[in-house]
């Protein structure tokens, strides 16, 4: 029962931060529902594949991608971050998975399944514990 409790929550939080987010750059929510004991978002239908797929198509095929196209994605990925970000929102699984083709080579950030909410109290914990990580050894003193 705890398990199917904490799926609930998972799915209602995910549910609230997809409500938020209103991008050209983020898979677009539409509704959430539960049927037959499972919970389905419908979101933005995105009929190339995911970044991943494509970059492995591009390798079998040996066609190089030109570097003016590696530019749009990474800024249009970029912008969808941006957008996110402005709702203190964080991703938390950012991954070629992750990124979503529609025709025309256009960009989409999706799966935002682990994202979570941040809020002053949380980035206040977690800032200052956690970049104890990404100090050099020499300054931990």
């Amino acid at each position: 029962m705890e398990k199917r409790t904490r799926k609930k929550n998972n799915f209602n939080q995910a549910h609230q931060i997809l409500k938020k987010i209103k991008s050209k750059y983020v898979v677009k929510y539409y509704d959430s529902f539960e049927e037959e004991d499972k919970l389905n978002i419908v979101m933005e239908y995105c009929e190339c594949g995911d970044l991943s797929e494509f970059i492995d198509s591009q390798e079998k095929t040996k066609v190089l991608l030109k570097e003016d196209e590696i530019w749009k994605f990474f800024i249009k990925i970029t912008l969808g971050l941006a957008d996110i970000h402005k709702l203190k929102i964080l991703h938390r699984d950012l991954k070629s998975l992750n990124i979503f083709l529609k025709q025309g080579k256009d960009v989409r950030v999706g799966d935002l399944g682990v994202a979570k909410v941040l809020n002053q109290t949380f980035f206040r914990e977690n800032f200052y514990r956690n970049t104890i990580l990404f100090i050099s050894g020499n300054l931990r003193r």
